[in-house]
């Protein structure tokens, strides 16, 4: 077998193997259209596609360098070095798929990043802050640092503080937001107010993920309440 007739029918089987996929998501898409079944489905048939083109790419490495190995074992070499950071991406989302199965839609914490993942990909998954912001998160991060999945109920931390007892509200603030476990998302709020005795309050509340940051969260705001701020 010589080298171009071998790379033309490997690309014609690639697209033929990517056009079925692409075919079979769409048929998925359109029978469970708007049902919320749809994201999980798709997330396991990607799943399934990872482990197709895994099987494609082994075997035609082990057919290529058989019968060419002088000449397409060395390209290999260069498309895996060229290729390395997405297939080492690749390959942990399907480490991840595994370990942690569905999470979209669920709040996590990665490193110094923290939200709510909203799609997947090949390669990396999708959070979306509480700023608004959309943050592409590789799964190699999720194995070189701090991963935690939060499924249940957020905890809420509420503090009520006469204003006349702290120095500086601003400073407080800035304090409480720039602690490694408070949440930014939709669900906070800072803010002053007058009670029918003319008394001034300075409140806040916002979510942590669990209850073992709350009570860390909590000692903290009590250590930082009774120095002056």
């Amino acid at each position: 077998m010589t080298v171009l007739p071998y790379i033309f029918s490997t690309v014609l089987q690639l697209l033929i193997i990517y056009s079925l996929m692409l075919a079979f998501r769409f048929l998925i898409k359109t029978i469970l259209k708007s049902k919320p079944v749809q994201s999980r489905v798709l997330f396991y048939f990607n799943v399934f596609c990872y482990f197709i083109w895994i099987v494609f790419v082994l075997i035609k490495v082990s057919d290529s360098i058989g019968e060419n190995s002088l000449f397409v074992a060395p390209v290999l070499l260069l498309l895996l070095v060229l290729m390395w950071d997405y297939l080492k991406n690749f390959f942990l989302g399907i480490i991840f798929s595994f370990q942690y199965g569905f999470l979209e839609g669920s709040y996590i914490v990665i490193n110094n990043k923290q939200g709510k993942i909203t799609a997947f990909s090949s390669s990396y998954f999708e959070i979306l802050t509480g700023s608004g912001k959309r943050v592409k998160i590789k799964f190699k991060e999720v194995y070189n640092g701090r991963f935690e999945v939060f499924r249940g109920e957020l905890n809420r931390i509420f503090r009520k503080i006469k204003l006349d007892t702290i120095e500086n509200p601003s400073e407080l603030k800035t304090k409480i937001m720039n602690h490694p476990l408070f949440l930014y998302n939709s669900t906070y709020k800072f803010s002053e107010e007058i009670d029918d005795n003319g008394t001034v309050w300075f409140s806040f509340y916002f979510n942590v993920f669990n209850y073992k940051e709350a009570k860390e969260i909590n000692s903290f705001l009590n250590q930082i309440l009774r120095a002056p701020v």
